[in-house]
């Protein structure tokens, strides 16, 4: 997948990268990656799979990408070298 050009460097995307980088450095400080410039995240739990959108307004959705998870779980898994 290519992302746009105008979206990588485009407008708010500094913000989305001092959100993120804020969200590494609170997770550092204290274990939980919440602060002020972003809406409450809550843990990653199996029931609702939430999980944490960054984007110019981020946004908690519960498994974003489940029918993608869903369909590759229908496939076998063979660990290499057995």
């Amino acid at each position: 997948m290519t992302i746009p050009e105008s979206r990588v460097n485009g407008p708010g995307a500094q913000d989305v990268s001092n959100a993120m980088a804020d969200a590494f450095i609170a997770l550092a400080r204290n274990g939980n990656p919440n602060h002020a410039g972003l809406p409450a995240w809550t843990p990653y739990g199996l029931e609702h799979r939430e999980t944490m959108l960054f984007d110019v307004t981020s946004r908690m959705a519960n498994d974003p990408r489940g029918d993608e998870r869903e369909f590759f779980a229908r496939i076998p898994y063979i660990q290499p070298g057995t």
